[in-house]
C-alpha cells in the first residue's frame, strides 16, 4: 500500500523525516506501540498534536484501530524514527470521528480523577449521518468531516513492546483472563482497604466487578453459571459498599447493597450497611425498615443485634431532636 511501482498513485506515500537507528521491527499482533502523532493538512493546518498533551498515543495491534492505515504506516518504523505518510482521503473517512474520540480521551486524562464521579468518563455516540447534520463539537474536524480532503500524518515511534512485556488494558482481556484477575482484584482490593487507602480500594474491587458484570452478560439470567457468577461477586460487592460508606458516597453504597439483597434477601451484612448508608442521606424510613429486619431476623449474632438496637436507639433519638428543632424553629417563625 504504501510502496508501490508508481508512486503517484499510491494511496500512501512515506517519506522519513529522521530515521531510526535500530533495526526494522518484526511487528505482530498483540504488540503495544507508543508515539507521537501530528496530523496536518496540505497547506499546513495542525488539526491534532500528541505532544500538547505531554503522552504519548498507544495502541495495540491486531484489534481493528479505527484507522487502519496507521498500523500500517506504524508498521513499517523502527524506533527513533520520523515520518510523514501522505494519506489519500479515501482512506481516512473516518478520522474526525476518531479525532474527537481522541480529544475526549485526552482531555480526560488530564483532569483530577475521582472514583466513581461518572463526569470524568464522557460517553459520546451519534451515526454519521447524525454526526454530519449537528457536528462533532469541533469547527475544524466538522470541516474536515463535510468536505474530506487527504491529511499528512507525522509520526515518531518511541517504544514497542512484546506481548508479556505489558500488562493488557482491561478491555483487551478474555473471559478466562479475566476470571483470572478477580481474585487477584479482591486481594489487592482487601490491602488497601487495611491501609485505609479507602478510594484506590474500591478502585479495585469496582474493576472486579466489572469483569463480574462482563461475564454475566455472556449468560442468561438466573441459569445455572449466572448465579455462580453472582455468587462469586457477592462478597465483592459487599466491601465495595464498606468503601463506599468510608468515603461518605452514601448513594452508591445503597445502590450496591441493593444488588445483593435483591439476589439475597435475608444478606444481614448488606442489610446492615444499607442501613448505615440510608441514615447518611436521612433516609430515615427506610434505615428504620432494615434495621427492623434485622431485629427480626438475626438469630445467632448477640452482638450485632446489640450494635443495631444501639444504633437504631440512636436513629430514633436524632429524629425526635430533629422533630424537636424544627418545631422550635417553625414556632418562631410564626411568633416574630
Amino acid at each position: 500500500m504504501i510502496y508501490g511501482p508508481d508512486a503517484s498513485k499510491c494511496p500512501i506515500k512515506k517519506q522519513v523525516l529522521n530515521a531510526g537507528k535500530e533495526p526494522l521491527i518484526d511487528y505482530c499482533d498483540e504488540m503495544k506501540i507508543f508515539f507521537h502523532f501530528l496530523t496536518t493538512t496540505e497547506d499546513g493546518t495542525v488539526i491534532d498534536d500528541s505532544r500538547k498533551y505531554n503522552k504519548p498515543m498507544e495502541i495495540t495491534l491486531g484489534h481493528k484501530f479505527k484507522l487502519d492505515c496507521w498500523e500500517s504506516c506504524l508498521k513499517t518504523m523502527r524506533l527513533g524514527e520520523i515520518a510523514k505518510f501522505s494519506v489519500d482521503k479515501d482512506l481516512i473517512s473516518v478520522y474526525p470521528a476518531v479525532s474527537k474520540q481522541i480529544r475526549d480521551y485526552y482531555k480526560n486524562q488530564m483532569k483530577p480523577h475521582k472514583h466513581g464521579d461518572d463526569d470524568d468518563h464522557e460517553h459520546h455516540h451519534c451515526c454519521g449521518f447524525m454526526a454530519l447534520e449537528q457536528g462533532l463539537g469541533h469547527e475544524d474536524l466538522d470541516k474536515i468531516m463535510r468536505n474530506p480532503q487527504p491529511l499528512n500524518f507525522t509520526f515518531e515511534m518511541l517504544q514497542v513492546l512484546r506481548p508479556g512485556e505489558f500488562e493488557k488494558d482491561t478491555y483487551l482481556l478474555n473471559d478466562e483472563e479475566k476470571t483470572r484477575q478477580i481474585p487477584e482484584l479482591k486481594l489487592a482490593g482487601n490491602n488497601l482497604y487495611n491501609a485505609a487507602k479507602y478510594d484506590e480500594a474500591a478502585g479495585k474491587y469496582g474493576q472486579a466487578l466489572q469483569f463480574f458484570e462482563e461475564l454475566m452478560l455472556k449468560e442468561k439470567p438466573n441459569d445455572v453459571e449466572w448465579r455462580e457468577l453472582d455468587l462469586q461477586r457477592r462478597p465483592l460487592l459487599l466491601n465495595f459498599v464498606q468503601c463506599q460508606l468510608k468515603l461518605g458516597d452514601f448513594y452508591s453504597a445503597i445502590e450496591h447493597s441493593t444488588t445483593v439483597i435483591d439476589s439475597d434477601s435475608s444478606n444481614t451484612k448488606a442489610r446492615y450497611r444499607r442501613a448505615k448508608a440510608h441514615v447518611g442521606v436521612w433516609n430515615v424510613e427506610e434505615a428504620k425498615k432494615d434495621y427492623n429486619y434485622l431485629l427480626s431476623n438475626i438469630k445467632d449474632d448477640d452482638n450485632l443485634r446489640i450494635l443495631v438496637q444501639n444504633e437504631l436507639q440512636q436513629l430514633l433519638q436524632a429524629e425526635h431532636d430533629k422533630y424537636k428543632e424544627d418545631k422550635s424553629r417553625l414556632s418562631g417563625k410564626l411568633f416574630t
